[in-house]
């Protein structure tokens, strides 16, 4: 984020904390930026089922998912009002598969997190499975796509991303889902990358959720680490370690919106560039409904 968005967030951040729960919740749920008109941000395929089936499964390494959540969600519109942005989620496709070969060397932090997290906070915490995933990137034997994402389970790869982004009870809080596709990046696809890539992928899986910055101050310096990681630190250190974008960026400080919308700033690849948001799922409803439980 840019100075004046830093400084904005520090701000907000402060008055959202020093709030009751209640009061919170529902003055996050009414000032959150909806995603709705759809057309803004790009083509709306949602009202096709198989086109949406199609693109899900055309999608290649290095795509991006970006994810809204509907008024009432409490932890995903504080985070829509700190960033002065409708979106609050991203995550990455990477096309390949799993293996049956158990890595040896998993990151310390992979499977022992429900023994010494914070149970309220990480309860929803889930240790990896111990199989290596194998990055693809030849045409024609490419793998399927698969999901590169943080969240409150930990740092996973999802297989079957159709049925994740659209009827899993994890994306029931995301009334709409997109997609950016990440193009001008034909050089980075050598099988040399690839198993960069991969083994990127074989030390992060497993990291917990983000546990030194707290949530109203989720994208400052505290977050520089990655024993922990939030969404879009996991996205901004993997394109990183892609040698897409500069190193000299903190990953813990760029919010899901540099991805999106950067009301306060985007991230600026070294290569490449990001296509316009197509729209897979348009589910908003009326904000007066969403937000009549707090009246």
């Amino acid at each position: 984020m840019n100075p004046s968005g830093l400084a904005r967030m520090r701000v907000v951040g402060k008055a959202l904390a020093g709030l009751d729960p209640k009061t919170h919740n529902a003055m996050v749920a009414a000032l959150s930026k909806r995603a709705a008109p759809y057309e803004r941000w790009g083509p709306n395929l949602s009202p096709y089922p198989d086109v949406v089936r199609a693109r899900i499964d055309a999608l290649q390494t290095g795509d991006l998912v970006l994810c809204s959540s509907g008024a009432g969600k409490w932890v995903g519109n504080a985070i829509q009002v700190l960033t002065d942005s409708t979106w609050n989620h991203v995550a990455m496709v990477v096309r390949g598969h799993m293996t049956f070969d158990e890595e040896i060397d998993q990151a310390p932090h992979g499977d022992d997190i429900a023994r010494h997290s914070d149970v309220k906070r990480f309860a929803k915490h889930r240790n990896r499975s111990p199989y290596h995933f194998h990055v693809e990137v030849d045409e024609g034997t490419c793998g399927t796509p698969h999901l590169l994402e943080a969240s409150g389970e930990g740092v996973h790869i999802y297989p079957n991303i159709h049925d994740r982004l659209l009827s899993s009870q994890a994306y029931e809080e995301y009334t709409t889902v997109a997609v950016r596709a990440l193009t001008g990046i034909d050089e980075w696809k050598t099988p040399e990358h690839a198993t960069r890539l991969e083994e990127w992928i074989a030390k992060v899986r497993g990291t917990e959720f983000e546990q030194e910055a707290p949530l109203h101050a989720l994208f400052t310096a505290d977050a520089g680490d990655l024993d922990s990681m939030h969404c879009a630190e996991m996205t901004t250190a993997t394109l990183q370690h892609m040698g897409l974008l500069s190193s000299r960026l903190v990953a813990g400080t760029a919010p899901p919106c540099a991805y999106a919308d950067a009301p306060h700033g985007s991230v600026r690849l070294k290569e490449g560039q990001l296509g316009p948001l197509e729209i897979l799922k348009a589910a908003e409803p009326p904000l007066e409904e969403a937000i009549a439980k707090y009246a």
